[in-house]
């Protein structure tokens, strides 16, 4: 997460002294983004901090986020391929970001 955050940084200015404000370059752009989280635990509830990490910094940027989409109980290299529900949801979540282009 620290890494994804961290390229984030190019994406933004800041105002001298430091810290003070910032602002995003990619404000008002409308940008959109899908947040997948994939984790072995059982239920959403336990990926803890880790949709909100990848949220958080996405809408400071200025991204309208248009689904979430937790995918629990994977662990193995290739289950998610293996689980239709799960693709069922990733490709809904896709159609919405789709449609959201159009409105």
């Amino acid at each position: 997460m620290k890494a994804f955050i961290d390229r984030l940084y190019p994406y933004y200015d800041f105002e001298v002294p430091r810290p003070g404000s910032y602002r995003s370059r990619l404000q008002d752009q409308s940008r959109k983004a899908v947040i997948v989280a994939v984790g072995e635990q059982n239920a959403a509830g336990e990926l803890g901090y880790t949709i909100p990490a990848m949220r958080d910094p996405l809408k400071v940027l200025g991204y309208e986020i248009i689904s979430e989409l937790p995918v629990t109980g994977h662990f193995a290299m290739g289950s998610v391929r293996k689980d239709p529900d799960t693709l069922a949801a990733a490709l809904e979540a896709g159609r919405h970001l789709a449609r959201s282009f159009r409105e």
